[in-house]
């Protein structure tokens, strides 16, 4: 059954598998150095997509203020400023301020994993990652999102009346 013309919020109720595939999009920026770096991802988001995970690896030794923004863009940004005009990847997330939000690094933690099913209007850009690092020594971060793209068919048993009890179901919850 063709979904093409179904809202996002009765798309978004659909069971996950409905969603089809999934991949990752990784960005990996270091430095070692105190500079700040950039890196942009290979693979372009979908047009419309879903991303299911958020995944952020520190790399090297931990020291205090290292930091870290998250962005989407077509081109490898080379300043602050040019980082500071782009879409934030996750609206809200980091220190207060501008988007996109800068996001400190604990000494104490190495690892962050966000699990979700938000639908992001990527028009095709890309992932971008701005890593401020404070003091020579080899450091990074890995920046790794899954995603998948938005369903446009689903199996014709996805009727009207399946559609109903779903709605009933979402109520009851």
């Amino acid at each position: 059954m063709d979904i093409r013309k179904w809202s996002l919020e009765r798309i978004m109720t659909l069971p996950d598998h409905c969603f089809g595939r999934r991949w990752p999009i990784f960005c990996e920026p270091n430095t070692n150095v105190a500079t700040r770096v950039w890196d942009i991802s290979e693979l372009a988001f979908p047009e419309k997509c879903v991303i299911w995970q958020v995944n952020i690896q520190n790399t090297g030794a931990f020291v205090a203020n290292i930091s870290y923004r998250l962005a989407l863009g077509n081109r490898l940004p080379t300043t602050m400023a040019q980082m500071s005009e782009l879409e934030p990847l996750l609206p809200g997330l980091g220190l207060q301020g501008i988007e996109p939000r800068i996001i400190g690094i604990s000494q104490y933690s190495s690892f962050i994993k966000i699990d979700m099913r938000n639908p992001l209007n990527a028009r095709g850009r890309r992932l971008v990652v701005e890593y401020g690092n404070v003091a020579a020594g080899d450091r990074g971060i890995i920046v790794c999102v899954v995603v998948s793209s938005m369903p446009e068919f689903v199996p014709d048993h996805y009727t009207e009346e399946f559609w109903g009890l779903c709605q009933e179901t979402w109520r009851r919850r």
